[in-house]
């Protein structure tokens, strides 16, 4: 608004959010300080009290000095900025799911709404790309009717078989020891996509999984190696999918590893997986092969509360898990944290066709 509308002067001071009398007259003051040009006040959010009487301050101010006051507020049902009328100008209606074409200048960028949050943006930090091995991986978890039981097999593969021989504790053990390390292959419902396997890593007719060859193989260091097998593989996958929507859903500043640093202090730095823009809003996808729900809940309250910290209230979160009871744990997020339209998971029975369901809930929200 500032670039492209030419405001100069900015003012901010704080009010006494429920007491009605001291907001329209500190309201009145402060407006008072501005003498040429049009005066706005865009009253979506704060409180009732703070909406209602600044507008009756300013509305009073207007009539009585026959300044341009310029009052607007945000449809969020269809993500409108609404401007009323001003003089002989009708209202505008000005769609916020797609930079205006009317307005000249770049569309707004992450860095833009970081700003905006006193937050920066940290060069995300690099990470290994992989994806004809990653959408190799992910092509096991596309049977429509075995997906579940396919992604708890890996789940339980890595849990049971590479957690413990591969990690002390949370950390990946050190690389020499991690080049060394042979691990059996999958085995229960993931037994006849061995060969499968074996490619994916170039160890055909290998008896074991070689860390060190696997990740010679993909020309990558084996603790980078174990990060990615244990679930970066399928960030790469989502990253690639929403990638693919840009012309269709008119996306852009589309990002991986999306790293916030607040300036100000007082809330801790986040990572968020994939975010994308439409317009202004902002889109948020966090990515786990985790099966626990405790974990799942942790990853999409945290995906959650930080794309709101940068997108506000019209971010839209989705997870995308091995999680399969995808539907309970939605809603007992939904009611507990009355979030209903902001929030999506999408589990394995999504796999077969997780573009078409990604691009179909973008379009709905």
């Amino acid at each position: 608004m500032k670039d492209q509308h030419g405001i100069t002067t900015e003012l901010f001071f704080p009010v006494a959010e429920a007491d009605g009398d001291a907001i329209f007259k500190e309201v009145e003051k402060q407006a008072k300080k501005i003498t040429q040009g049009t005066i706005g006040l865009h009253y979506t959010g704060g409180t009732k009290a703070m909406s209602t009487h600044a507008y009756r301050a300013l509305e009073k101010l207007g009539s009585a000095t026959h300044q341009n006051i310029v009052f607007s507020y945000l449809d969020a049902h269809t993500r409108t900025l609404m401007v009323e009328p001003v003089g002989d100008k009708p209202k505008q209606a000005i769609s916020l799911t797609r930079w205006p074409e009317e307005v000249a200048g770049d569309q707004p960028g992450l860095e833009n709404l970081a700003e905006l949050h006193k937050e920066r943006l940290r060069p995300p930090e690099h990470k290994p790309s992989h994806l004809a091995a990653a959408q190799s991986i992910f092509q096991l978890f596309r049977h429509p009717y075995d997906a579940p039981n396919l992604a708890k097999a890996w789940r339980s593969w890595l849990t049971g078989q590479v957690h413990p021989f591969a990690k002390v504790g949370r950390y990946w053990k050190p690389e020499a020891d991690l080049q060394a390390l042979d691990l059996p292959w999958p085995e229960g419902n993931l037994r006849p996509f061995r060969r499968n396997i074996q490619e994916i890593f170039g160890l055909v007719g290998a008896p074991r999984l070689s860390i060190g060859s696997a990740a010679a193989y993909l020309e990558i260091q084996s603790g980078a190696f174990c990060e990615w097998l244990d679930g970066l593989w399928l960030e790469e996958i989502v990253f690639d999918l929403v990638s693919g929507l840009k012309p269709a859903l008119n996306l852009h500043n589309i990002q991986r590893s999306l790293e916030l640093e607040p300036t100000g202090g007082g809330l801790p730095k986040c990572e968020l997986d994939i975010v994308a823009l439409r317009g202004y809003q902002l889109f948020g996808f966090s990515c786990t092969t985790s099966t626990n729900a405790d974990i799942n809940k942790d990853k999409w309250m945290e995906a959650l509360l930080r794309g709101q910290q940068l997108g506000g209230d019209e971010a839209r979160i989705a997870l995308v898990t091995f999680f399969d009871r995808t539907d309970a744990l939605r809603s007992e997020f939904a009611q507990k944290w009355q979030v209903d339209e902001q929030i999506k998971i999408f589990g394995p029975a999504d796999f077969g066709n997780l573009k078409d369901a990604i691009s179909n809930w973008m379009e709905r929200v």
